[in-house]
C-alpha cells in the first residue's frame, strides 16, 4: 500500500500550514497576498523535478490525466494508433481513445513488460506515439523500445505510475522517453489521494502542459490571473494546494519507504526460493533497481493456480492485482472498451493469449513497507505449504 502506510503527522502539519501561513488558499493560482505567497503546487513541481531528474514537471490531478495530457502535447488525435501493452490499468487505454485515437495492443514477456519484439511488428504508418508501462514496478526494457522507437522517428510515453522510484539504467522511470506520467492515488509510493505529474524533457511539451492542464492558461507572470492569456484550449486537471502539502511531506519520505521494501521483498523471495528452488519461475526483473513493491512468480500451469488461490486466500495471503484485479489489468477483459474496435472486437480473449496465459499462472504478493519479518516469514510459509504439495 506504500505511502499510504506511513502517512501521519508530517502530513497533518503540511495541511495546517495551508491555513495558518497561507490563509487557506487551496487553488495553486493567484491570491499572492493571502497565501503569503506560498504557492505549493509549484513548490511540488521543483522538488519532483529535482527529486527524480527531470527538466521539466507538471503536477496534475490524476495519472489518468497525466498520460491524456502527454498524448495530447504529442499531438495525438484521430486516425493515429498508439501502441501499449496487454497488461497495464484501463486508464492507459482509455487515455488512448480519449485523444480519439486507436490503440494498439501487444503482448507481454516474462517481465510482465512490453514485449520489444511484438512492438516492432505492431509498428505502422500510423503509429503516433508508443507508451510502455512500467508494470508493478519492474522497469521496462526501455534501451530496445527506445532504439525501436528512435528508428521509426516516435515518441515514447513512459507510464511510470506504478513504477515511482525504480530507476533503470541508473535513471528514474518516467524521466528516460519523451514524457513519462506519474500516478499519486491512494494506492501509489507517493500518494495525495489522487494526483499525477508529467515529466517531460522538452520545453515545448512541458510549456503545452503547463497550459493544457490549466484551461489554456499561459500563466504570464506579468499579468493578472484575469487578464492573462491562453496557449491553447485546454481542461481542468489541476491539483490543489492540500494534495501539494501532503505529497510535499510523502516525497520526504520515499527514500525509506524504498529502502523497506526492498529489505522486505530480498526476504520473502529468499524464504521461497529456498524451499520451492526451480519448481517456479520468478518474474523476469529488467534491473535490480526496480520498485520492490510486488514479487511475483509463476506456477506451471492454469490449473495449479486455480487451485493455490484459493488456499492462500483462506490462510490470509494477500495478492496483487493478479487475480484479485486482472479484469482491470489485463486487456482481455475489457469488452466494453473493444466492442467497436477495428481489430479486438470480439476477439478480446485470443488476441493477447500469451499474456493471459502468463497472467493466469501467476502469483502476485504485495509487499509492505511496514511488514514486518514475522509476517513476512509467515507468508512465506503459507506460500511454501501452499504450493509445495501441488507441483
Amino acid at each position: 500500500m506504500a505511502g499510504n502506510e506511513l502517512i501521519g503527522q508530517e502530513e497533518l502539519d503540511s495541511v495546517l500550514e495551508v491555513f495558518s501561513k497561507s490563509g487557506g488558499v487551496l487553488f495553486a493560482h493567484g491570491f499572492e497576498a493571502r497565501r503569503n505567497h506560498i504557492f505549493r503546487v509549484r513548490d511540488l513541481e521543483k522538488a519532483a523535478s529535482k527529486r527524480f531528474g527531470s527538466p521539466y514537471c507538471t503536477a496534475v490531478n490524476s495519472g489518468t490525466s497525466a498520460i491524456y495530457i502527454a498524448l495530447k502535447a504529442l499531438g495525438v488525435g484521430p486516425g493515429d494508433e498508439v501502441i501499449t501493452q496487454a497488461y497495464t490499468f484501463v486508464a492507459t487505454v482509455e487515455a488512448i481513445y480519449e485523444c480519439g485515437a486507436v490503440p494498439i495492443v501487444v503482448d507481454v514477456d516474462k517481465s510482465l513488460n512490453m514485449d520489444p519484439e511484438k512492438l516492432e511488428n505492431a509498428i505502422s504508418s500510423k503509429t503516433k506515439c508508443i507508451i510502455p508501462v512500467h508494470m508493478q514496478g519492474n522497469p521496462a526494457k526501455l534501451d530496445k523500445i527506445l532504439a525501436i522507437a528512435r528508428k521509426n522517428s516516435i515518441p515514447v510515453i513512459e507510464d511510470s505510475c506504478q513504477a515511482i522510484g525504480a530507476k533503470y539504467k541508473g535513471r528514474h522511470c518516467g524521466t528516460i522517453g519523451d514524457l513519462g506520467c506519474f500516478s499519486l492515488d491512494f494506492g501509489k509510493m507517493i500518494t495525495g489521494g489522487e494526483g499525477g505529474f508529467v515529466f517531460s524533457s522538452h520545453p515545448d511539451h512541458h510549456k503545452f502542459a503547463a497550459a493544457y492542464h490549466d484551461h489554456g492558461h499561459l500563466n504570464d507572470p506579468t499579468l493578472p490571473r484575469g487578464r492573462d492569456r491562453a496557449l491553447v484550449s485546454g481542461f481542468n486537471f489541476r491539483m490543489t494546494e492540500i494534495q501539494a502539502a501532503i505529497l510535499l511531506a510523502q516525497l520526504k519520505k520515499l527514500d525509506f519507504m524504498l529502502a523497506r521494501l526492498k529489505e522486505n521483498k530480498k526476504r520473502l523471495k529468499n524464504r521461497i526460493a529456498e524451499s520451492l528452488g526451480s519448481k517456479i519461475e520468478f518474474r523476469e526483473i529488467n534491473d535490480p533497481d526496480e520498485l520492490h513493491d510486488t514479487l511475483m512468480f509463476f506456477l506451471p500451469n492454469k490449473e495449479i493456480t486455480d487451485q493455490v488461490i484459493p488456499k492462500l486466500a483462506a490462510k490470509k495471503v494477500g495478492l496483487k492485482n493478479v487475480p484479485d484485479a486482472m479484469e482491470w489489468h489485463c486487456s482481455s477483459f475489457w469488452t466494453h472498451i473493444w466492442k467497436d474496435h477495428p481489430r479486438y472486437a470480439g476477439k478480446e480473449m485470443e488476441a493477447w493469449r500469451p499474456t493471459l496465459d502468463l497472467l493466469q499462472r501467476c502469483i502476485s504478493l504485495p509487499l509492505l513497507i511496514l511488514h514486518k519479518e514475522s509476517e513476512l516469514d509467515r507468508i512465506a510459509d503459507e506460500v511454501i505449504a501452499t504450493i509445495r504439495p501441488v507441483l
